[in-house]
């Protein structure tokens, strides 16, 4: 049996013609920005918005106290009621942020339990969320020496690299752990992020859809996503992903500072201006949102309250560079019109 086929006028914006006036007017936007000092359509924004979701989820979740309890079980036959209460002890100190008493406690186990790879990568997790990073390395590298095929800590360890700027070594960890499981979503954000950092757009692109297809549910995988697309021109594209992981979690501030950095790119600045108030009203003192508001305030000619915002970015980031630049122009125009 054969349908018949609808024809449906294609709309002006998925027409080539009209894409590629999109990513000329882009580029006029772009040269605008380095003569008025914007920050929207810069690539540190990209970073920084990348950055702001990776800090809140790229490193794996840290091992259950039944998966331990488990893998204890299949190496060490008797083991006493004191030593589950000591690894149940651990996994709350871990999950209510105690670092440093969950730090004491899996080292106490490790002591115990020198075989057991995954207390050595809850132990890690101690360490990353106080800053220990080379201890987090070392930790997860014998992790990873005791139980070879251990895709979370190849993970971690790509996590470790991406902050010490390690970015070529980030990538590789990054796809080791896929290798081991093709189906973790983490690591293909991850991944996409590094790639992304590195300048690699078209392949970021790629691993970040790998993810939100295998996770779509997750806003963050969006979010970066939408950085990404927004990176190579895709505008509407990345407006796209960026309404979705709003969608998914309306409360992320980032979520509304990105979509409000497309707006200002395409010079939308009704629609900048209300992403970035929405930001702000969910952290107050969310210097880059203030900052880039004052962008739009200033294009808008509203000056004196394009300072305000400036001053509130300078309060939370005050070496800021290209906010000061703003400032001191802005000032400068109502000082010669008497203002």
């Amino acid at each position: 049996m054969k349908f018949s086929t609808i024809t449906t006028k294609t709309p002006l914006y998925k027409k080539r013609i009209f894409k590629i006036i999109v990513k000329l007017l882009s580029a006029v936007i772009v040269l605008a920005g380095l003569y008025f000092g914007y920050r929207s359509a810069t690539k540190e924004d990209v970073k920084e918005a990348i950055k702001t979701e990776l800090e809140k989820s790229g490193i794996s979740p840290p091992e259950s106290f039944e998966r331990i309890k488990e893998e204890i079980g299949k190496s060490y036959q008797e083991v006493g009621e004191s030593v589950y209460k000591t690894i149940e002890q651990a996994s709350i100190a871990l999950e209510d942020e105690n670092y440093a008493e969950a730090e004491s406690l899996y080292k106490h186990l490790i002591f115990l339990f020198p075989d057991v790879a995954e207390i050595r990568f809850n132990l890690a997790a101690t360490y990353y969320h106080q800053g220990k990073l080379d201890r987090a390395f070392e930790e997860l590298k014998r992790a990873i020496g005791i139980k070879h095929d251990y895709p979370q800590a190849h993970n971690n360890i790509g996590v470790v690299f991406y902050y010490q700027k390690n970015l070529d070594s980030a990538i590789i960890e990054y796809q080791r752990a896929l290798e081991i499981d093709s189906s973790y979503f983490d690591a293909y954000s991850n991944l996409g992020s590094a790639l992304l950092a590195k300048g690699k757009v078209n392949e970021a692109i790629k691993a970040l859809q790998k993810a939100v297809e295998l996770n779509p549910s997750e806003g963050g995988f969006h979010s970066n996503l939408g950085s990404a697309l927004k990176a190579n021109g895709n505008y509407f594209e990345a407006i796209q992903e960026y309404k979705i992981a709003i969608k998914i979690d309306s409360s992320e501030a980032a979520f509304y500072y990105n979509l409000g950095n497309v707006y200002l790119a395409i010079d939308s600045l009704d629609k900048a201006e209300l992403y970035f108030r929405k930001a702000i009203s969910l952290g107050p003192k969310y210097a880059s949102a203030h900052a880039n508001l004052g962008v739009v305030l200033r294009r808008q000619w509203r000056l004196e309250d394009a300072i305000k915002e400036y001053e509130i970015a300078l309060s939370s980031n005050p070496n800021d560079t290209i906010t000061i630049k703003n400032l001191d122009i802005v000032r400068s125009i109502l000082k010669e019109n008497g203002r």
